[in-house]
């Protein structure tokens, strides 16, 4: 196997990696699997300047990873504003609760 071929391949099999760290939920991973892509695609650009065979499977999945990166920061984005909702609204709760046990003379956390 030529190297352009098996850079390709090593891309096509991190771009798997992802879409499978994505359906599976397995945010974690995304950051290690970011830096690996991040190294592949710098060897799948050469490629595709130098190697015109190659140029349309490279694009084909430069194009599909970077779908995928749009996928993964929805995700993101989706799982960061629930989070900061449950956090806003564990804080009103327990201003709440602070506030209740306040009126009925009972001293909570940090609540005078």
């Amino acid at each position: 196997m030529s190297s352009e071929m098996s850079d390709i391949t090593e891309f096509v099999e991190l771009k798997q990696q992802l879409n499978i760290a994505l359906t599976d939920g397995k945010f974690h991973l995304l950051m290690t699997l970011d830096e690996r892509i991040r190294n592949a695609s710098a060897q799948v650009f050469e490629l595709i300047k130098k190697d015109v065979n190659a140029h349309q499977d490279a694009v084909r999945e430069v194009r599909e990873v970077i779908a995928l990166y749009r996928q993964a920061i929805d995700v993101c984005k989706e799982k960061s504003d629930i989070a900061k909702q449950e956090y806003l609204k564990s804080i009103n709760n327990k201003q709440g609760t602070a506030r209740y046990l306040q009126v009925a003379s009972i001293r909570y956390g940090n609540s005078p």
